[in-house]
């Protein structure tokens, strides 16, 4: 906020400098979602996770000219879910088992012609679940190649590894605060090919599809936060699974009654 301080949309000196932390930061998050060369997607800076989620479906959604349903998992974030309720079609649910995830099943029967959106988190924020988010991808594009895949990966990025090649989807959604990074600060990912119908019209940042003039200080932030999180991933998640067996163990010698959500199935190290 003090030394780069311009518009990044401004052609003077103090502008280019603001733009170029603007870039690094774009580059911190690609690398670390495994698109360094920015060639499968690019990153659009918002302003959260929900905002994020918004284009993922709500904007996303909008450019489904025949699309008449819309299919989310049953443990969305309200973010998601609402703004697959603003589309105004049909709102399908894809259950999830006892463990909190999704078996490859259920999607028969939901995806269909119609679908123009599926969402699908990579990881739960209440239980911490891990989500078939590949094959989920994978089997709804054989379903119908036109769906648009949205994945909320907001709990995931800086605690698991991601690979967009991997995951096979149209669009991510990010958020800074999850990783110790800026409050109010948020990325979304689309794939090249994909598209979305941007909220409001400006200025044209970010080729248009999020017009307005760019928060360099808060995307300067996320990128760092990003960065740092990658660098010691690994690390962390050691230090979770030992934080989770403690108060597990602790429970146990206290003689409380407890259950442990979704233990039976995959789930990230950093929620119990």
């Amino acid at each position: 906020m003090c030394e780069s301080f311009g518009n990044p949309s401004s052609a003077h000196h103090a502008g280019i400098e603001a733009e170029r932390r603007i870039k690094t930061a774009t580059g911190q998050l690609a690398s670390a979602i495994g698109d360094a060369e920015q060639r499968r997607g690019r990153v659009v800076w918002t302003s959260g996770g929900t905002e994020s989620d918004a284009l993922g479906v709500l904007a996303a959604g909008r450019t489904k000219k025949r699309a008449r349903n819309v299919v989310v998992s049953a443990i969305e974030h309200p973010a998601v879910k609402q703004s697959a309720e603003l589309l105004g079609w049909q709102l399908r649910t894809l259950v999830v088992n006892r463990s909190g995830s999704i078996e490859l099943e259920a999607l028969e029967g939901l995806v269909d012609d119609e679908t123009g959106v599926l969402a699908v988190m990579l990881v739960n924020n209440e239980i911490g679940s891990i989500l078939p988010v590949a094959s989920i991808a994978e089997r709804a594009h054989q379903l119908n190649p036109d769906v648009h895949v949205h994945c909320d990966a907001v709990q995931a990025l800086g605690k698991l590894p991601i690979s967009v090649a991997e995951l096979g989807v149209d669009s991510l959604a990010f958020a800074a605060h999850k990783l110790h990074g800026p409050k109010g600060v948020g990325a979304f990912w689309l794939r090249t090919g994909a598209r979305i119908q941007p909220f409001w019209a400006g200025g044209g940042q970010q080729d248009g599809l999020r017009s307005g003039t760019d928060n360099v200080p808060g995307i300067a932030g996320m990128g760092a936060a990003v960065a740092l999180a990658v660098e010691d991933l690994q690390e962390r998640r050691t230090r979770h699974e030992e934080h989770a067996r403690h108060i597990i163990e602790a429970c146990q010698s206290a003689g409380l009654r407890f259950q442990v959500n979704g233990e039976s199935g995959v789930r990230a190290a950093h929620i119990l």
